[in-house]
């Protein structure tokens, strides 16, 4: 998600993320969001299963808000994993894990599933996916 990095003007944790309900152009700043591309910005609005969100670029922001599906909608919780990715709701986070004395490769995945999950430190953790995009993940979450 090129759109992630660097340049946000308010707090991280103030982002949503969510999935472009339909395709999306803004002439202005040449934008163009295709239907299920992932979009971040500022809720404007939440409804029943539309929401929008002000979708901002490195360029500036979007004049009208982009249209997502709110079954997709995760908060930011203003931390990011060891390759400097802003984590979200439904990201599923790895370490780097250790091999046993048997020989097996053991990892520490985790789902991030609440703003609590903010307190935690996740530098040494990558994010592999979220609970949207790859349900499968959910089987590979630490106890």
């Amino acid at each position: 998600m090129d759109q992630e990095k660097e340049c946000w003007v308010m707090p991280e944790r103030y982002f949503f993320r969510g999935k472009a309900f339909n395709d999306h152009e803004d002439l202005y700043l040449e934008a163009r969001i295709k239907k299920d591309d992932w979009v971040i910005g500022m809720l404007a609005q939440m409804l029943s299963e539309i929401s929008s969100l002000r979708v901002i670029f490195k360029e500036g922001t979007l004049a009208q808000p982009v249209r997502v599906d709110t079954k997709t909608v995760s908060q930011c919780i203003g931390k990011r994993d060891k390759n400097k990715d802003l984590i979200f709701e439904t990201d599923v986070l790895r370490d780097d894990g250790f091999i046993g004395d048997n020989g097996v490769h053991y990892y520490d995945t985790i789902l991030i599933d609440h703003l609590s999950s903010r307190d935690g430190d996740y530098s040494d953790y990558a994010i592999i996916g979220n609970i949207i995009d790859n349900p499968e993940l959910l089987k590979e979450i630490s106890e």
